[in-house]
């Protein structure tokens, strides 16, 4: 599996990544407005100085199980801590309305699988993420 190193500080914020080039999360942030992006870079930011539990209570809490949600606006990304400060954000997506749908959540859930799987295997790979 590939990662993606989003932000380091006191915590380091990872995005799953579909090959060593290509980042899903990444390409969901640049396909939005300036303002969201804003929004995302702040919440990261915020997370990976201080720890997720620093994030406001509205734009960070836990999903289902070992899965959570990071907040901007209708923007949600979800994601699931690993040992070490560490957290690894699965995937993002625009939520339109209602519960985060099923499927999004069944989708953290395989990459977290995977990743731990990968982890196991010691096959992660990591990359920085462009500037």
């Amino acid at each position: 599996m590939h990662l993606t190193r989003l932000k380091q500080a006191q915590w380091t914020i990872y995005a799953c990544a579909d090959s060593e080039t290509q980042c899903r999360l990444l390409d969901s942030v640049n396909s939005l407005d300036s303002n969201h992006q804003r929004k995302f870079a702040a919440l990261v930011s915020r997370a990976a100085e201080l720890g997720p539990e620093h994030v406001a209570k509205d734009a960070c809490h836990v999903i289902e199980g070992k899965i959570w949600q990071f907040r901007a606006g209708d923007f949600r990304v979800l994601w699931f801590y690993d040992a070490g400060r560490v957290v690894i954000c699965t995937h993002g997506f625009v939520k339109k309305k209602g519960k985060t749908p099923a499927s999004e959540i069944r989708a953290a859930k395989s990459r977290h699988a995977a990743y731990l799987a990968a982890k196991q295997r010691g096959t992660l790979t990591c990359r920085e993420s462009a500037p």
